[in-house]
């Protein structure tokens, strides 16, 4: 079966939007992001600049840029949404602009390197009959045996060198530039992140890739065991194209196309209206009570008492004594877990941690035949919350 990086990455970030976009394709969707239309802009821009060096012919700036315009009135529409409200269509057009001329600016006059590829398609057997695709950029061949993976990100965020060396999708396009010819020595993965012009590298060893490819078929393993597909909310949702369609947001595009007094009437948002005030007030109380739990033991410490009689009830005070051991992040935790473990008490003091293995179970890893000497021991039922958080949809007033 054939998988790319991005298909990978959409089930780890979201298995609902894995399932809408590979499996049931709905058509009603929200459509490009302003984001992904400048990306594909100044990609395009950028593949035509490598184009024409192809050709022995290096374009000036001015005419990359009429490029870059004329690609952006040709392909615009009016659908394409702008997420960040604050931010004008020209606005993104012109970050564009800009992350073009500074990379024109920065590699002129283009010798670096001999490019070999553009738009490259990439083929990696990863075992058991899976196989990965995907398109490099950009591949230069720098040296004798030298090569380089060249991708351009538009994205607003600069990795770390630590994020950088832990990338997989270059690493695993890698792969299939070693299996192309005999001569390769060194492959180095380049990323241009164009809008702060600047250039980060890494490289992979042989063991990386190892563990690379135990890491991406484990992933695998979870998304063809996969019989259910639970949204995950993230900063990524705002930009996500089925949001309309999503349990997570979907009431949130019914209500948002009524007018004030609809919106008000709304049964959803009567209950939720309803509930939120209920948690306020059992905020409320619980602060209260807690206040009220200090002065009744500062009355109970001060005069002496262990029982407070009250009108129909009485109070009383009982006091314990309780360990306070290192938590889980404590450094001094695996010292405590040693110690036990060498006097014999970690069998006598460990248990069996239920979530754990629930948490096993739904990550839908585990072998089949362990799965079937389970079952005995469990059953699959529905439990339902409900949690609270604050938000705004309509002005008051």
């Amino acid at each position: 079966m054939n998988y790319s990086h991005t298909r990978i990455s959409t089930f780890e970030n979201c298995p609902l939007q894995y399932k809408y976009r590979y499996i049931e394709r709905p058509t009603v969707t929200l459509g490009v992001t302003i984001e992904v239309f400048m990306g594909r802009r100044v990609h395009e821009t950028l593949e035509d600049l490598y184009r024409d060096l192809g050709m022995t012919r290096l374009p000036e700036l001015e005419a990359l840029l009429d490029y870059y315009r004329a690609g952006w009135e040709k392909h615009w529409d009016e659908n394409i949404r702008v997420i960040r409200k604050e931010y004008t269509p020209d606005d993104y057009r012109e970050k564009g602009r800009r992350c073009i001329e500074d990379y024109y600016r920065r590699y002129y006059p283009f010798d670096q390197g001999r490019t070999i590829g553009i738009e490259e398609r990439v083929r990696v057997p990863l075992g058991s009959d899976r196989v990965l695709t995907g398109f490099i950029d950009r591949l230069d061949r720098v040296g004798e045996g030298i090569y380089e993976i060249h991708d351009y990100k538009t994205s607003s965020h600069l990795p770390t060198q630590e994020e950088i060396d832990r990338d997989r999708q270059l690493a695993l396009y890698q792969m299939d530039i070693q299996n192309r010819w005999r001569d390769v020595k060194e492959v180095i993965l380049v990323w241009h992140y164009l809008v702060f012009d600047r250039e980060l590298r890494s490289t992979r060893t042989p063991r990386d890739q190892e563990e690379l490819l135990a890491e991406i078929n484990k992933v695998i393993d979870q998304i063809e065991a996969a019989t259910e597909y639970e949204p995950r909310e993230s900063s990524l949702c705002d930009w996500c194209d089925f949001q309309n369609i999503c349990p997570l947001f979907k009431h949130l595009y019914h209500v948002e196309e009524l007018s004030p007094r609809q919106f008000k009437e709304d049964d959803g948002v009567k209950l939720a209206d309803r509930y939120a005030a209920l948690l306020d007030e059992e905020h409320s109380l619980k602060v209260k009570k807690e206040r009220l739990k200090r002065d009744l033991i500062d009355f109970c410490l001060f005069s002496g008492y262990e029982v407070i009689y009250g009108t129909d009830r009485k109070i009383k005070l009982k006091k314990t004594r309780g360990f306070h051991f290192p938590g889980a992040k404590d450094k001094r935790r695996k010292e405590l877990e040693e110690l036990l473990r060498q006097t014999g008490l970690w069998d006598e003091l460990s248990s069996l941690n239920l979530k754990k293995l629930e948490k096993v179970l739904r990550r839908g890893t585990l072998p089949d035949e362990l799965r079937e000497q389970l079952k005995p021991f469990y059953s699959e039922e529905e439990s339902f919350r409900l949690y609270g958080c604050t938000t705004r949809i309509y002005p008051q007033g």
